[in-house]
């Protein structure tokens, strides 16, 4: 079993772990390797499956939205009218790998904030801790992951740009980048010492990365700030 924290294009491997022999992608000795994979979903309805003739490997992609599925492999083998060398059953070949395409599961094994399947999928580990900040931008693992930014690369992280139109001082206009299952909110203030920040925009939802702000400003000063938290 498994589960997706987000929808995603997944593609799984299967392949025989044994001998030389079995690294071979096909063979003509007849009979079938029998090996299967499939997916299904929380209510155990077959999604999709793999099922090659005359094949020693099994793949299968396909795009699934957040929720909790299950593999099913099949690996008995069907006796051919030959053997291949060393064996003499196609289903004792023994210990399988199964390969996983950036999946992103649900849980926080180390309970650090941020989801082992985005841990494992950008560092291929869990010794990060949330405060950590690889790639040196200023935002650490937990900011990045809350934005859906690449905690990698320095270049990747939530920012907020500005646009005023010449024909009327009071348009500005706010633009950032929009990450899927992100809820974004504006706040405006005139004076950051006496004046708390207010939400002007209300929740904004992926896609949508832009906000225009045509209120009548009376103050010289005009100070905004971009929040955003992860759609449950």
């Amino acid at each position: 079993k498994f589960s997706l924290a987000a929808s995603q294009t997944i593609t799984f491997d299967l392949f025989p772990y044994t001998n030389t022999t079995y690294n071979l992608s096909n063979w003509g000795w007849g009979g079938n390797a029998d090996l299967e994979i499939a997916i299904y979903d929380e209510d155990f309805i077959r999604l999709d499956r793999d099922y090659p003739k005359e094949k020693l490997d099994a793949s299968l992609s396909l795009s699934l939205s957040a929720g909790d599925y299950y593999i099913r492999i099949k690996t008995s083998g069907v006796q051919g009218s030959q053997s291949p060398s060393g064996f003499s059953s196609y289903g004792s070949r023994g210990e399988y790998n199964l390969y996983f395409d950036e999946l992103f599961i649900i849980g926080d094994q180390d309970e650090d904030g941020v989801l082992d399947g985005w841990e494992q999928q950008y560092f291929g580990t869990l010794s990060y801790t949330s405060s950590d900040d690889p790639d040196g931008d200023g935002f650490s693992n937990l900011d990045e992951f809350i934005a859906g930014s690449n905690p990698t690369d320095q270049n990747s992280f939530l920012s907020l740009s500005y646009f005023i139109s010449n024909q009327n001082l009071n348009e500005m206009t706010l633009s950032w980048v929009s990450v899927e299952d992100r809820i974004y909110n504006i706040y405006y203030t005139d004076n950051l010492k006496f004046s708390p920040f207010v939400d002007i925009s209300g929740d904004l939802s992926y896609p949508i990365q832009n906000y225009l702000d045509s209120r009548i400003k009376t103050n010289n000063f005009h100070f905004y700030k971009l929040e955003v938290r992860r759609d449950p």
